[in-house]
């Protein structure tokens, strides 16, 4: 599913029947990090989900590393 903000009142219809979620997090977006964090909080704590052991998968995509 999209993180699109349109998009989220969908995610309740799926979580009843989910058996794992990969979250990509745009790191270069320090504005929509702290968003991502709440709706995680979110998901997790939702009646549906909250007492099911579901995988999360994150993805940090465009973080910059230095060695």
């Amino acid at each position: 599913m999209s993180g699109q903000s349109r998009y989220r009142e969908l995610w309740s219809h799926y979580i009843r029947d989910c058996q794992g979620v990969v979250l990509v997090i745009d790191c270069s977006d320090r504005i929509r990090t702290p968003v991502a964090k709440d709706e995680l909080s979110t998901f997790i704590a939702h009646k549906d989900i909250l007492h099911k052991d579901v995988p999360i998968l994150i993805f940090a995509n465009k973080v910059t590393m230095i060695f």
